[in-house]
């Protein structure tokens, strides 16, 4: 293998995992009050949170 073609597959592997990450972090933002069922919240449930929390 040439120095060049370790090169090119570091950088094409680098490249590939720093888009996907990047697709599936937006994913997940877009996605966090669908998964999160925030309407469904009782208030026991936010106090108990931030009792937790403190």
């Amino acid at each position: 293998m040439t120095p060049r073609l370790a090169k090119t597959i570091f950088y094409v592997g680098a490249l590939s995992s720093a888009i996907l990450f990047l697709a599936l972090t937006w994913d997940t933002h877009n996605q966090v009050h669908a998964l999160t069922n925030v309407d469904r919240l009782s208030d026991d449930v936010v106090e108990g949170k931030r009792v937790f929390q403190k």
